[in-house]
């Protein structure tokens, strides 16, 4: 898999760099800077009347489009929290960071949802969760029991630092139990 993308990488940067100096050799020569060894027009009538063309056109597509998705997975996967262990490196992806806090959270009677989002810094992660509480529940004590808990859990579980969790309720609901009216119920 490692070869399939540095051939690729190498291919995709062989093209662009071979058009770029042709695009600024082409201006040069207009310029009257540098002489051109042929005639671009003439080269690139040939090339587009080639019948092996939109073959090329598409060999350079899917490489490109290869490229891009082979970053994009390289760099999803990049995106971890690591630290030292005394038997070595451990490495925890932000994804299952953010299901930690999700399954923690749905502890709590009061909670709906909550979306978790990390941040890495200097002194640890930050976390900040977005979350839908039900109208019977007493928010700042349900806040504060949520960020300690989850502060906690991430620390002693994962072994990360946590810097700090921020809390921010998005929607008010109706009773868990459907009985009260919440922001998105409007009593009749």
């Amino acid at each position: 898999m490692r070869f399939v993308r540095s051939a690729l990488l190498v291919l995709f940067i062989a093209v662009a760099v071979s058009l770029g100096v042709l695009m600024l050799w082409s201006f040069l020569a207009e310029a009257g800077l540098a002489p051109m060894p042929f005639d671009p027009a003439k080269t690139a009538a040939n090339l587009f009347s080639s019948p092996w063309n939109w073959r090329a056109g598409l060999a350079l597509l899917a490489a490109g489009a290869a490229v891009i998705l082979l970053k994009v997975r390289e760099m999803r996967r990049e995106q971890c929290i690591a630290f030292d262990n005394p038997s070595g490196e451990v490495a925890i992806s932000m994804d299952a960071v953010e299901e930690f806090i999700r399954r923690a959270g749905a502890e709590f009677s009061g909670v709906k949802s909550l979306v978790p989002r990390i941040h890495a810094g200097a002194e640890g992660i930050g976390i900040a969760i977005r979350m839908d509480v039900w109208s019977g529940s007493n928010i700042p004590r349900l806040s504060e029991e949520l960020q300690n808990a989850v502060k906690n859990k991430v620390q002693d579980s994962l072994g990360i630092n946590v810097s700090g969790v921020s809390v921010s309720v998005g929607r008010i609901l109706g009773d868990a139990a459907g009985g009260g009216a919440g922001a998105d119920e409007m009593p009749e």
